[in-house]
């Protein structure tokens, strides 16, 4: 069953014990709207096997993250460049770091056989 959190500000799934999901919309400095989404997992594992489009990628999930990053060279494997939105965010870190995306694009995932559809940021930084 795929979810699609664009129509719905919150979301709570029940049909596992170790998962929240929820969404927000926030307003960035840059004054684009991003949509979030947060998978908690409840308990030491984060790094999760997900398929994003058609392409398996081992993905960093963290509920801390405003934010959805993609790789630039996964994002090439699944969406084509004229396809990209031109919404650009800037994304600061701590000491004040500041990186800003090359664009985004909007992807069902799937994970533990749940489907979801999210917009991806891709980050040139984000290390293989």
């Amino acid at each position: 069953m795929k979810e699609n959190y664009n129509n719905s500000p919150h979301y709570s799934h029940s049909s596992s014990p170790k998962y929240k999901k929820s969404t927000n919309h926030e307003q960035e400095e840059t004054s684009n709207l991003v949509q979030t989404c947060s998978i908690a997992y409840h308990g030491e594992e984060q790094i999760r096997n997900i398929i994003l489009g058609k392409e398996p990628v081992t993905a960093v999930v963290n509920t801390g993250n405003s934010v959805s990053l993609v790789r630039e060279d996964i994002s090439r494997k699944i969406i084509d460049r004229s396809k990209l939105s031109q919404n650009r965010i800037v994304l600061s870190g701590i000491g004040g770091s500041k990186v800003s995306t090359k664009g985004s694009f909007q992807q069902d995932f799937t994970v533990d056989e749940d489907e979801y559809c999210l917009t991806w940021h891709i980050d040139t930084k984000l290390p293989s």
